[in-house]
């Protein structure tokens, strides 16, 4: 599951980039929802059968719940197929700078992409199942997509699209939306691989 948005910075990608290292600092975001939901999922084997245990998030950085405005990291990288694109990510756990171990949010053509710790992105229904994590996560976008112009948040999963992410552009969901009107619910409980829930700013 991911959150998609429109952004409005003008110009080319060093642009965009000098803009938004610049408007990060001007968001507070409240992190303490972590505090309820600092659990993930695993698997372990006990004799014959596999069985899915919950235990505390291992390596959650110390204050991973207090908001530090100097732990945003900005940069540009590429992906697999040589597509430019911004990375902007705010650690919560010391693994390392892994997408999934924090708040990450990549920008792409007009595109704005967030997620969060992998255990509550890892697939739909543990974020739509998770009200409080996906509640924290939809404030956390409400806050950064706006200072970047948008005016909609797109709650679905990557499955919903053709496209590889860095190749999309808002136009694509636009398109998506008049031809499969039926796939916009307006909840995020029971939301499907492949419907959308659109949230206006």
């Amino acid at each position: 599951m991911q959150i998609f948005g429109k952004h409005t910075v003008a110009g080319d990608l060093e642009n965009v980039m000098k803009v938004i290292g610049e408007r990060i600092l001007q968001i507070n975001l409240d992190l303490d929802f972590l505090r309820n939901c600092n659990k993930e999922y695993y698997m372990t084997q006990e004799g014959n059968e596999s069985v899915r245990k919950l235990s505390v998030l291992d390596g959650l950085l110390p204050g991973y719940n207090t908001y530090n405005p100097e732990l945003w990291q900005l940069k540009k990288t590429i992906n697999y197929v040589n597509t430019p694109y911004l990375s902007l990510h705010y650690p919560l756990l010391k693994r390392d700078d892994s997408y999934s171990h924090g708040i990450y949010v990549s920008i792409s053509n007009d595109i704005l992409c967030l997620t969060g710790l992998f255990s509550h992105f890892a697939n739909w229904t543990s974020f739509t199942e998770n009200k409080v994590a996906s509640s924290g996560y939809i404030e956390i976008a409400k806050q950064i997509f706006r200072v970047l112009g948008a005016t909609e948040l797109i709650v679905c999963s990557e499955w919903c699209m053709i496209n590889e992410e860095h190749e999309l552009f808002y136009s694509d969901f636009e398109a998506l939306k008049q031809a499969h009107p039926q796939k916009i619910k307006d909840h995020l409980e029971g939301l499907s691989a492949f419907d959308l829930h659109i949230i206006a700013l």
